[in-house]
């Protein structure tokens, strides 16, 4: 659809150009071609202005869509990062669980050691 918007524009653009190229060229401007290039943008303003409206509309709803698309790209990413730093953080605090609990086991041993020593050591 935007493509032939475009073509459409450019189309009546052109030919607009070229009527308005020959009262540009010549150094005396005379009424016949400044009447022509008048005529020509006088009957085709308003198709020109409706086809680049028409193309401003859904270039802005494309643009609009796009953006759309990006808002739920990052939230689907802030989500994703968020719940791996929090499997980090869970897998950090298992692992220092497990080295406490190894730690209050050697703490245990050591201490039933010390004790047997003082046992036979001291009786």
């Amino acid at each position: 659809m935007k493509k032939k918007l475009i073509k459409d524009g450019l189309s009546i653009w052109q030919s607009y150009k070229v009527a308005l190229e020959t009262v540009i060229r010549k150094r005396i401007v005379n009424d016949e071609s400044l009447n022509i290039a008048a005529n020509y943008a006088r009957l085709h303003n308003l198709e020109l202005l409706k086809l680049m409206n028409t193309l401003t509309t859904s270039v802005k709803a494309a643009t609009k869509n796009k953006a759309s698309e990006l808002k739920t790209i990052q939230t689907i990413a802030l989500v994703l990062s968020l719940l791996l730093s929090a499997n980090i953080v869970f897998n950090a605090l298992g692992k220092l669980r497990s080295a406490d609990t190894l730690a209050i086991k050697a703490q245990r041993e050591n201490t039933e050691i010390q004790i047997q020593l003082k046992k036979v050591y001291f009786f």
